[in-house]
């Protein structure tokens, strides 16, 4: 037997080939290779509690290497996270949220976790993990108006990566569906992280002027800069600033179609 609930915690990594047999139910019809691990999704408290809570939340990570869109390591999209592996190599894990199976928790009797994810990426894992139930929802006529224009945004931020853009906001009025003769009037905000280089900074602006342009264009949605520019930097956005506007996730508009960028959300 194990010796107590040593290492086990959200982040806890244990080796595929261990928990197969303790697997209750799962989310999707996965089929992990032996290489893979899973990695605690359960919180602390939790996983130790197993009167109150029988089942640990374990999602599964394969073993990849680093994704071209940095955005992903980053918690940036609801359905997918890398993270860097726990032993020094220049691989990472790859999780997706529909890849979860529930473990009954007496098998902190039978098994010691392998590793464990630094409380930093275990902070990202939660976040993530948090973040899908959590998101800001637009008007499907909104959503539904700017496709085209999306389409064209996310080709654009694909060729740089996503290096440095960490959100867009928005303020959109009126905040529902239209009724005959409305448009939209939305302010928006890019916000992108502190060490941008300037000229990063702007080819970020240019595209995000392209964009309004021709949402004006497609769909007579007006879009103006929250402020005095339509990006800036991360340490100017005050509590204020976040309090007003919503996070705006591209993924959830047009992840139905193909194209480099059609899996980070913004």
């Amino acid at each position: 037997m194990a010796e107590d609930n040593i290492g086990w915690r959200q982040g806890a990594i244990i080796a595929v080939s261990e928990i197969k047999p303790f697997i209750q139910s799962s989310i999707s019809n996965i089929n992990p290779c032996d290489e893979d691990v899973f990695i605690i999704a359960s919180q602390d408290c939790d996983v130790l509690n197993d009167e109150k809570e029988p089942l640990i939340e374990m999602v599964l990570a394969t073993i990849t290497k680093e994704p071209q869109d940095t955005g992903l390591m980053h918690g940036r999209s609801v359905r997918e996270l890398y993270l860097p592996c726990s032993n020094g190599s220049n691989n990472c894990y790859h999780m997706n949220i529909n890849e979860r199976v529930w473990v009954n928790a007496k098998v902190r009797e039978a098994l010691q976790p392998n590793d464990n994810l630094s409380l930093e990426l275990t902070n990202r894992l939660s976040g993530w993990l948090s973040f899908r139930y959590r998101r800001e929802a637009f008007p499907d006529d909104f959503n539904d108006s700017l496709k085209k224009a999306i389409e064209i945004l996310r080709k654009k931020l694909s060729k740089l990566k996503n290096e440095h853009l960490i959100a867009i906001y928005l303020d959109i009025q009126p905040d529902r569906e239209l009724e005959q003769g409305e448009n939209y009037s939305v302010d928006i905000l890019a916000v992108i992280s502190d060490d941008t280089p300037e000229d990063k900074f702007d080819k970020y602006t240019k595209i995000l002027e392209s964009f309004t342009a021709k949402a004006k264009e497609d769909a007579d949605v007006t879009f103006m800069p929250y402020g005095d520019s339509i990006i800036t930097y991360e340490a100017e956005v005050t509590i204020a600033d976040i309090r007003r506007l919503k996070k705006w996730h591209l993924e959830d508009i047009s992840s139905r179609t193909k194209g480099a960028f059609s899996k980070t959300v913004l």
